[in-house]
């Protein structure tokens, strides 16, 4: 129903793509919509209104598939939406999850910590998802998980890698994730030189929070 106007309706999914999302048994409580049209000016994503049983900060998509294969594959891989995790799946990596388009929660990083003891982040390739790379090694690390962190390509995510390398691509870039620590000492490398003070501080504060 159309926020104040009681007698109008409109379609909640319009023009999207529909991924359904099941609870840790597998059961369907809700519903995220893509939008198709890249240029359409409205949110990305879009999520069934929460209810009894659908917490977005508490679901992880795809859980129920992955967890059975958390262990063969040496714990959890975590992407940030859900096409990630379908190309994640079709090249063979199993156990790949995300969150509902939104920070990753403390409850998602417990519902995990119950599962595995090693997370792999493998975000987009860019500025936002360094920055979300990073804030979710603090969150993981604070839950008691070893964090390891996959450096894709520059622009790349892990869809657009699959679909534009291979599976074989894919699986490599999952290979050579480095511990988040480090993948973070990186980071501060880059934007920061060490010839003045301030590059040396700013390094520091970047790096001391992991």
């Amino acid at each position: 129903v159309r926020e104040g106007d009681a007698g109008a309706c409109y379609d909640r999914f319009r023009d999207r793509l529909m991924f359904p999302i099941a609870d840790e048994q597998g059961r369907v409580v809700a519903f995220s919509g893509r939008v198709l049209q890249a240029d359409a000016k409205t949110a990305k994503y879009v999520n069934s209104p929460e209810t009894d049983y659908f917490h977005k900060g508490r679901i992880l998509y795809a859980l129920h598939l992955a967890r059975p294969h958390f262990r063969e594959q040496g714990g959890a891989l975590v992407c940030e939406g859900q096409l990630d995790v379908i190309a994640c799946h079709r090249a063979g990596l199993n156990h790949a999850v995300c969150s509902q388009g939104t920070a990753f929660t403390e409850a998602q990083a417990q519902v995990l910590r119950r599962s595995t003891e090693t997370v792999t982040l493998a975000f987009d390739a860019d500025p936002a998802g360094q920055k979300a790379m990073v804030s979710t090694i603090q969150l993981l690390q604070r839950a008691g998980l070893r964090v390891l962190a996959a450096a894709l390509p520059a622009g790349e995510d892990p869809d657009s890698l699959f679909r534009q390398q291979g599976a074989a691509a894919l699986c490599q870039a999952m290979r050579t994730a480095v511990d988040g620590v480090r993948y973070v000492v990186g980071l501060a490398r880059q934007r920061h030189a060490v010839a003045a003070p301030d590059g040396k501080a700013a390094r520091v504060r970047e790096v001391l929070p992991v």
